[in-house]
């Protein structure tokens, strides 16, 4: 049987958790929108990010032992960035 004070500990770890995952939601949904919005108002950053994005791509092509090094958030944003210049 469960102590009272266990059912406070296991409830209040839950209720955390689910807080932190939707806190990390928000820092991401908001990273992305401040991030666009720099790339829509600011085009040296548009052109110098695009730059970088495509010289790791080439980088990760030539060695092929580094293939998961790219972080799965810059490959979002390259490929975000080639929807948003193609329109």
């Amino acid at each position: 049987m469960m102590t009272r004070n266990l059912k406070v500990f296991l409830a209040a770890s839950v209720g955390s958790v689910s807080v932190w995952w939707g806190i990390n939601a928000l820092n991401e949904a908001l990273t992305d929108v401040f991030f666009a919005y720099e790339m829509r108002t600011n085009p040296a950053v548009l052109a110098a990010t695009a730059a970088q994005l495509e010289l790791e791509q080439q980088i990760q092509e030539a060695y092929p032992l580094a293939q998961n090094a790219l972080k799965f958030t810059q490959k979002r944003r390259l490929l975000c960035m080639r929807e948003k210049t193609e329109r």
